[in-house]
């Protein structure tokens, strides 16, 4: 019985830790359970998570695809108007060409027919001078003629004749001499008039340099020293000249005695040189030229006179024309700098071409901005600007549209006044007289669209570039700078540019001994220069 007893409470604990151990099983499957129903929340959540992150990201693919596609869209349409404005362009161009070509057609047959004209009076020109140098050799004979008569009659009747009728005779003898001079003299000044009249090349190359013979050459010592003396006068005034004292400088250059070609060449050659130098200058010294403009002296020949205006743009012109004769001086320099055989004597004729080319620059610079200016005071005719501008724009050498930008920038606005101003009188004469219109000018539009062209070229620089689209925005600005350019300081605000500078040389100075401590010592600082290390 008791065995049987213990045998059922052994069973009994048996089964209590078999319950017990089933019990600690389903706890542990619940927690499994649990932890797999949060593994699957997560899942879910990520699941979720990934699905609309896929959603966003093919929503702004989506919309940049539609962005790109509106983009392309717009450009193709841009490129449309572009290829239709070209396109219009090109029409416009060709229109152009053709009536330029019609233009120049009529001129050429002008200057032909003028050409045969004027050959004519030169072959007529030419025969009178061949009658006239006939006829002073048939009087020179004649007189020398007379003049051995007359000593043979005096040397047959020298014992006859006192010592007051011989004289008396030599008297007589230089009375006609002198008288066979002048009518002589009267017929040659009388030619040249006649030759300056029909505007005849009066050169020592051409026919009517043969009057230049009847002259005796005088000596131009004195007037070349006198000349050298006038150059330092009127080099010291310009050195002084500012927009304050113009009008007492100009007055006293006025005041100066300039009588003779030597002098005046003198003058026009200083003017010139201080034009170069001092460009920012050239307004006022165009204003200076246009007081002296009608000036005129004896001629140096004796055949008349010479005006400032005529030594003046011949300067000008020999200048705006001596392009060819620099470039071979400056092909030569590079010439003999490539066969130098030393690294010094390279360096020395390097150094003689760049200051060769600069001063060439600054020479032909000055230059151009100086023609603008004369022109901007109507010295010079729109004609002589249009040449000018032609002759530039068919250059496409960089330092040729460098100055046709600042031609151009200088002339721009005088210039479509001129061309309006012809125009509507061309207009004018055409209606009342019946005829077809004839301008024989380009708009400067024409010049303007040439160089827009230039202006997106990959052959030039861009510092031309950037030149040529100046001009265009000045031209769309009409003719405004947007910005002051350089012009010539009066004393007070070089005065005052001083003091400026002064004021902030101390200012800086100030500075530096201010924040000298703060840079200075440990000991200076404000911690009393302990360290923050601990």
């Amino acid at each position: 019985m008791r065995n049987t007893g213990e045998q059922l409470r052994e069973e009994r604990d048996k089964m209590e830790g078999q319950r017990q151990e089933e019990q600690r099983q389903q706890v542990r499957l619940e927690e499994e359970r649990t932890l797999f129903e949060e593994e699957r929340r997560k899942f879910e959540k990520e699941k979720r998570k990934l699905k609309e992150e896929a959603q966003r990201k093919c929503a702004e693919e989506k919309h940049l695809l539609e962005k790109e596609r509106a983009r392309k869209a717009k450009e193709v349409e841009k490129q449309m108007e572009e290829m239709y404005k070209r396109k219009q362009d090109i029409e416009k161009q060709l229109h152009e060409e053709r009536k330029r070509n019609e233009t120049l057609e009529v001129e050429k047959e002008h200057l032909r027919g003028e050409q045969l004209r004027l050959e004519k009076e030169l072959e007529v020109f030419k025969e009178e001078i061949r009658k006239f140098e006939q006829e002073n050799l048939e009087l020179k004979r004649e007189a020398e003629r007379k003049y051995e008569q007359e000593k043979k009659l005096l040397q047959e009747k020298w014992c006859l004749i006192n010592a007051k009728e011989l004289i008396k005779r030599q008297k007589q003898f230089e009375d006609a001499q002198k008288l066979l001079e002048k009518e002589r003299a009267e017929k040659v000044e009388e030619l040249v008039k006649q030759l300056e009249e029909k505007n005849l090349d009066f050169t020592r190359d051409s026919p009517g340099s043969r009057l230049y013979r009847i002259f005796k050459e005088s000596s131009r010592d004195d007037a070349i020293a006198q000349a050298q003396d006038l150059k330092k006068a009127i080099r010291g005034r310009l050195n002084k000249l500012t927009p304050e004292n113009y009008d007492k400088i100009s007055k006293n250059i006025l005041e100066m005695e300039v009588d003779t070609e030597e002098r005046l060449s003198a003058m026009v050659q200083i003017i010139f040189d201080k034009v170069v130098d001092e460009p920012i200058y050239a307004p006022k010294y165009a204003e200076l030229c246009k007081l002296m403009f009608e000036k005129e002296v004896p001629s140096a020949s004796g055949t008349g006179k010479v005006s400032f205006r005529k030594l003046l743009l011949g300067r000008c012109q020999a200048t705006f024309e001596k392009e060819k004769k620099d470039e071979e001086e400056i092909l030569s320099k590079q010439k003999a700098l490539e066969e130098a055989d030393t690294e010094e004597k390279r360096k020395e004729l390097q150094m003689e071409l760049d200051e060769r080319i600069a001063k060439t620059k600054r020479i032909m610079l000055g230059n151009i901005r100086f023609i603008g200016e004369l022109f901007k005071l109507r010295m010079l005719t729109i004609k002589i600007m249009n040449f000018c501008i032609s002759k530039l724009l068919k250059s496409r050498e960089e330092e040729q549209l460098e100055c046709l930008c600042i031609l151009i920038s200088t002339i721009g606005k005088t210039y479509e006044e001129e061309y309006d101003a012809k125009y509507q009188r061309a207009v004018a004469e055409s209606k009342s007289s019946g005829k077809q219109l004839q301008i024989q000018l380009t708009k400067l539009d024409v010049y303007l669209d040439e160089m827009k062209k230039l202006s997106q070229s990959e052959d030039l620089s861009s510092h031309i570039r950037f030149m040529l689209m100046d001009v265009l925005d000045l031209k769309q600005n009409r003719w405004v700078p947007r910005r002051e350019g350089e012009k010539p300081k009066t004393i007070d605000e070089i005065r005052g540019e001083l003091e400026k500078e002064r004021l902030e040389k101390e200012l800086s100075l100030q500075e530096d001994i201010i924040k000298q401590p703060q840079m200075g010592y440990p000991s200076q600082r404000r911690d009393g220069g302990r360290s923050d290390e601990i």
